[in-house]
């Protein structure tokens, strides 16, 4: 049984009141008597609530004993009543906060024996989050990067994000101590602002890793170093993923321009590191910006056991990525580009590849613009 509430579904109900007037929507508040014992709602599972207030009561409500999931979308609460109503949801699995400004501190009592799924992101005011939630598997969090208490030792994912840039740093310098035992990290920046420091601290478990630069800006383009820390401290590592969304006029600093007639290039060496699990790699929307291809040979020289490296200048072919039939047309900027960094990894990065390891140089595809190469 599920119960999904927002200001639409009562938009009906105030359209004859509002029809001659311009007035705004009154704000809708939600009535807790829906979940009292009376309603019969002892067998409700799932409650999503969107667009409304909803202030529950400190008296316990029929869905306590059986609610399993808590979506709240842009609903207007305050950390004490979310934090109360949740600590009676003994069966508590998923709770989902995106958007609730209501909320400063998020403390919640007791301990949610069953919470395995934590998501808290736009919530602009948030500061503090305190949950104890031990069988805790998967969390995101992302804008202001609150302060977190979780008690969970044993998170298997985590997603972090932020409309602010240095969240790769953040990551590095908080997560190992944070959560120990996290095997799947997925971090999404605007670009780092700060250099990422070297760091004794490890992620031991870590397998998967996947960084998402969104939107990223000029000035954050030119230094990739900051990814080594992060591949430095992860010494399982099994499977990196680089996704860099960037407009294309934007590239900058490209390779090209220390090579002269096919002259040697010659780029600073990163901090020599091994790494022996290291398989796959795959990097979308490769340009030939020299700190990136800096970085690419980095991880090309260093991973023992390398057994594919796939380099997408294509930024994401929509018939690669999504499966859709038709892509959407580059424009003649990434055409140019995609075709200055299909060459760069011939020029710079395939002389250093291991027998062992496929390189694969993907260009467009033909509807994208023209036909992929592979080296």
């Amino acid at each position: 049984l599920a119960l999904e509430m927002s200001l639409l579904d009562k938009r009906a109900e105030y359209r004859a009141g509002y029809q001659a007037s311009s007035a705004p929507l009154a704000e809708y508040n939600f009535p807790c008597s829906l979940l009292s014992n009376e309603t019969g709602v002892g067998s409700l599972q799932s409650l999503r609530l969107a667009s409304c207030a909803f202030h529950p009561p400190r008296t316990a409500l029929g869905c306590h004993k059986s609610l399993t999931s808590l979506h709240l979308r842009c609903v207007r609460i305050t950390g004490k009543e979310l934090g109360r109503f949740a600590s009676n949801c003994h069966a508590l699995a998923k709770l989902l906060i995106y958007g609730c400004d209501g909320i400063i501190y998020l403390r919640v009592p007791g301990v949610l024996w069953h919470l395995n799924h934590f998501h808290v992101a736009g919530c602009k005011k948030l500061r503090v989050v305190e949950i104890s939630a031990p069988k805790l598997s998967s969390f995101v969090c992302g804008e202001n990067l609150p302060q977190i208490s979780l008690g969970a030792k044993e998170v298997k994912h985590i997603t972090v994000r932020s409309s602010q840039p240095n969240t790769i740093c953040y990551a590095r310098t908080i997560l190992p101590s944070f959560m120990p035992a996290v095997e799947r990290v997925t971090v999404e920046s605007l670009g780092e602002k700060v250099k990422t420091p070297m760091m004794s601290s490890k992620f031991l478990h870590l397998k998967y890793l996947d960084i998402y630069l969104v939107n990223v800006v000029r000035h954050y383009l030119s230094d990739y170093s900051c990814l080594v820390s992060f591949l430095e401290a992860s010494p399982a590592l099994e499977t990196f993923i680089l996704d860099i969304q960037t407009d294309e006029m934007l590239v900058h600093d490209s390779v090209f321009r220390d090579l002269d007639g096919g002259a040697q290039l010659h780029l600073r060496q990163l901090p020599e590191c091994w790494h022996h699990n290291l398989k796959n790699v795959r990097v979308t929307g490769f340009t030939s910006t020299k700190g990136l291809i800096k970085f690419t040979r980095y991880i090309v020289q260093n991973s023992l056991v390398l057994e594919c490296m796939t380099l997408d200048t294509a930024s994401g072919c929509g018939r690669r990525t999504t499966k859709r039939i038709k892509c959407a047309p580059m424009s003649e900027g990434g055409l140019r580009e995609a075709r200055k960094a299909v060459e760069a990894v011939r020029t710079c990065i395939e002389g250093t590849m291991r027998p062992s390891t496929n390189l694969k140089a993907l260009g467009p595809c033909s509807q994208c613009g023209y036909e992929g190469s592979s080296v």
